[in-house]
């Protein structure tokens, strides 16, 4: 969508989405897993970012990608990849140009996802040509929450990921009938908020 048109849709996405929309049950029994959800190509959540609404929508189904099988997801400003097996980042583009790279992809998702569950991922990040390396160490809460952003209520699982190279940290909190993130706090130190204003399934 274009940059003219933010400010109407979000005014049409609060009207449209309204009131609260459980995804989740209440009472959920202790051990239970949650599984990959599965994409397709229509798919597209609206998340409002850094004061602007960012439309992100699968473009198309898989693309190769030095060996991955990536969906391709096009957003209002950039391109980002995410490997089709696991949905786990692997780049992010910029006017055709890859500036952002992680080998292997950024762990968010270790399927399916568990109360409690942790794991710590090695890996190399490309920015602009420079090549970083550390560990990412993410873990799973031990309960579910409300969660409360501008497209309504939902049941959904904090996962909280770490980095051994700084005090950075990400809140991100998963729902799985929405298939993706409703809401997400970037901590840089500066804070980043991500909300879910919208979302359409093909």
């Amino acid at each position: 969508m274009r940059a003219w048109r933010r400010g109407l849709q979000i005014f049409i996405l609060i009207l449209a989405v309204g009131g609260a929309s459980p995804c989740f049950p209440d009472q959920i029994a202790k051990g239970f897993t949650i599984s990959k959800p599965e994409w397709r190509s229509g798919d597209s959540w609206n998340v409002h970012y850094r004061d602007a609404l960012n439309e992100r929508g699968i473009s198309e189904p898989s693309k190769r990608l030095d060996g991955t099988d990536c969906f391709i997801v096009e957003t209002t400003s950039d391109t980002r990849y995410f490997a089709k097996e696991d949905l786990n980042w692997v780049t992010f583009e910029h006017n055709g140009r890859i500036t952002n790279r992680a080998f292997p992809s950024t762990w968010w998702f270790m399927w399916p996802l568990e109360l409690g569950k942790k794991w710590v991922t090695h890996l190399q990040f490309m920015m602009f040509g420079d090549i970083i390396e550390y560990d990412e160490i993410v873990e799973v809460d031990l309960e579910m929450d409300a969660v409360t952003v501008p497209a309504g209520t939902f049941r959904a699982i904090k996962i909280n990921k770490g980095y051994s190279i700084s005090e950075n940290h990400v809140e991100a909190w998963y729902c799985p009938e929405i298939k993706n993130f409703v809401k997400v706090v970037h901590h840089r130190p500066n804070i980043f908020l991500e909300e879910l204003y919208g979302y359409h399934f093909t």
